[in-house]
């Protein structure tokens, strides 16, 4: 993206200005910093360093009491005087160190401040309080003790109370010199590194404009360049376009001509257009027919299509029937079967009853003269009996006879229905599936006859819309032909155009030299450079005459193809 001048110009300032700002920003902060490490002098450590100071006068008062009651006799006055004073310097601890343990701790601190407290203070008070009780109660032997305790111990006792007091100065005193120090040392950098960065900022400011400076006199110099190219340019063209506006009206002249014939032309194309227009509405006709007796085909051909449905359909009626006929006849074969199992049962009685007759004819052989009746008896029931079986013999034959027969019949007709059912079968389902084709190639007929009644109804329409576009064409060619009278008169006044054209270019070719003048500062090195940009003429031959015409479009440039480098 390339920046306007202004936004240059604006850029640098602020990159300037940015530049102040953020070293003001830092030189603040750190300003800041240091103001807050002598606030926590000020208001922390120094206040911890008196509140020590005022505990520390508490340990010497209790000292000081206990200096005063040791290497001394039992006085009730001395004793209430060490207890009074030992009081007061216990209450006057306690309220400094509320007061030190008020004040923020720093980072260490606390750990100490709580050591001091358990380890020191309270032995250290209790070692007082023990001096005061072995004083106060007149004996002889508790004023040894005590004396013997205070040069054994009292000695070491003050010393580690001065130790203990001086550590915990000491960590103030270290804490206020660790901030300072630290304070003045960026007090100091603050003193040399804000110059040197303002130094470095009003360079690389002076920097950037110089750059900025060139850059804007570097695009000064290419776009005056540039103008004073296109203006030799323009007065150039302006000659060519005066010589192409003859041209130009010669041509109109020519076109005025050929306008007429094309008249003419669209006349005759117009009256084929009718003739065309006649026969797409005869054809229109035909294939509006033709749809109408392929769509009746269609519906007898699905008329087809159901009748051999319904054969089908009473073909399988058929065999269904069919089957029910054959499951009677197997139920006939079955009662004949029933029957020859029947006739075994007669069978068997006639051979019990033969069976029996042989007994009877035994047991009246056996009675002698008084059996003789029963034995006549019994040999007519023997006779019967060979007469039943006789019978029942025929009549399993003739039932057996007949279920081979019956069951021989069933199954020859079975097999000849079947093969007549599946042929049958099989020519429906061809005479079906040849309908289907049928349909089907009626069906794409019929698509195919409405696509091209279709078509032939767009070719109509279009073609009468082609002749009303003719007609709109000829009034077009009649306006055209104005138009080029017309652009006869323009042409001439083209020419005076070019002429003010190339007036307007050389002063054109003026102020740019002006302003070179302006932008470099001499008038030697401007002259310089009009020579070296004085390379682009026109070619010898004429521009045609449409060609010319783009001129106004906009200026040329060097690379017109009208225009070549000498």
């Amino acid at each position: 993206m390339r920046l306007s001048i202004k936004l240059k110009v604006i850029g640098t300032a602020a990159i300037a200005v940015v530049l102040c700002l953020l070293i003001s920003l830092y030189a603040n902060w750190k300003s800041k910093e240091n103001i807050a490490v002598f606030q926590h002098i000020t208001t922390v450590n120094l206040p911890n360093i008196q509140v020590l100071a005022d505990m520390e006068k508490s340990g010497i008062l209790l000292e000081a009491v206990a200096n005063m009651l040791i290497g001394s006799q039992y006085s009730a006055d001395s004793y209430k005087e060490a207890s009074e004073q030992y009081e007061k310097a216990i209450k006057l601890y306690s309220e400094n160190a509320k007061k030190y343990e008020s004040l923020p701790f720093v980072p260490g601190e606390e750990a100490v401040w709580e050591k001091f407290q358990s380890e020191f203070w309270q032995e250290y008070a209790q070692n007082v309080k023990k001096i005061i009780d072995l004083s106060g109660t007149g004996k002889a032997s508790d004023i040894t003790a005590r004396d013997d305790f205070a040069k054994e111990s009292w000695k070491k006792i003050v010393e580690r109370r001065d130790k203990e007091f001086d550590s915990l100065m000491a960590f103030q005193e270290n804490e206020i010199s660790s901030k300072s120090g630290h304070a003045i040392e960026e007090a100091n950098l603050l003193s040399w590194l804000v110059p040197l960065i303002l130094v470095v900022a009003g360079a690389i400011s002076i920097f950037l404009a110089y750059l900025l400076g060139a850059q804007i006199a570097k695009a000064l110099l290419t776009i005056t360049h540039k103008v004073k190219n296109s203006s030799e340019l323009v007065e150039n063209s302006s000659t060519q376009i005066a010589a192409s506006s003859e041209q130009l009206s010669q041509a109109n002249v020519e076109q005025a001509a050929s306008l007429q014939e094309t008249s003419s032309s669209i006349e005759e194309i117009n009256s084929m257009i009718s003739a065309n227009t006649e026969n797409a509405r005869k054809s229109s006709d035909l294939s509006e027919k033709s749809l109408l007796t392929a769509e009746k085909g269609k519906k007898k051909v699905d008329q087809m299509i159901v009748a051999i449905d319904a054969i089908n359909t009473s073909n399988n009626e058929i065999v269904k029937q069919i089957d029910e006929t054959n499951a009677e006849i197997e139920n006939i074969v079955k009662i004949i079967s029933d029957i020859g199992n029947k006739t075994k049962v007669i069978n068997d009685i006639v051979f019990q009853t033969k069976l029996l007759s042989f007994n009877a004819s035994v047991e009246a052989a056996r009675a002698g003269e008084q059996g003789k009746g029963f034995s006549v008896v019994a040999e007519e029931v023997g006779n019967l009996a060979a007469m039943s079986g006789a019978a029942a013999l025929e009549i399993t034959k003739m039932l057996e006879t007949s279920t081979k027969s019956v069951e021989s019949i069933v199954k020859n007709s079975k097999e000849k229905i079947g093969k007549l059912i599946v042929n049958g079968q099989e020519k429906v389902e061809t005479g079906t599936q040849v309908a289907n084709e049928c349909g089907e190639v009626l069906e794409e007929i019929v698509q195919s006859v409405s696509t091209v009644s279709k078509m032939i109804g767009e070719i109509s329409t279009a073609t009468q819309e082609q002749a009303q576009g003719v007609q709109e064409i000829t009034k077009a060619v009649a306006q055209l032909d104005q138009v080029t009278q017309e652009n006869s008169s323009t042409s001439a006044q083209a020419a005076n155009s070019a002429d003010e054209l190339s007036q307007q270019a050389q002063i054109l070719s003026q102020l740019v030299s002006d302003l070179l003048v302006n932008v470099e500062g001499r008038e030697d090195k401007v002259a310089n450079l009009e020579k070296v940009n004085h390379n682009v003429t026109p070619i010898t031959k004429k521009a045609p005459a449409m060609k010319s015409l783009r001129v106004s479009n906009g200026f040329p440039s060097a690379s017109d193809g009208r225009f070549t480098d000498v």
